[in-house]
């Protein structure tokens, strides 16, 4: 980020910010310019004549393991997430457990265009 008073030297201030999300997705970061007014009183204002954000990670669909079959744990108690054959019910179940089954822990990621999959 840089600033200038005049339009024509610009001064670089801070550091680069990477957002955890790009920028048209709901749980994306929301990026702004504000002016902070730390005396409490009227007055001051932030004026900004050109405001761009640079994507340059904003295609992360190669992160996705679309085509590859998943298992999804619950890291805090090592349970995982199963669903039963011809059922729409979502459980987790520890290995070991009467409920548990490893086919039935599987999933398969599919692409549902638009940055969406399915399990």
């Amino acid at each position: 980020m840089s600033y200038s008073p005049d339009g024509n030297s610009f001064t670089e201030m801070g550091s680069n910010l990477r957002l955890a999300y790009q920028m048209n997705t709901f749980q994306g970061v929301r990026y702004s310019l504000f002016a902070y007014n730390v005396k409490g009183k009227n007055g001051g204002y932030a004026e900004f004549d050109n405001f761009k954000v640079r994507e340059p990670l904003a295609d992360r669909s190669k992160n996705l393991p679309i085509g590859k079959v998943i298992t999804l744990t619950n890291l805090a108690d090592n349970r995982m997430l199963w669903t039963s054959t011809g059922r729409r019910i979502v459980r987790a179940a520890s290995q070991g457990s009467k409920d548990f089954d490893i086919k039935s822990c599987q999933f398969k990621v599919l692409d549902r265009g638009n940055g969406k999959i399915a399990l």
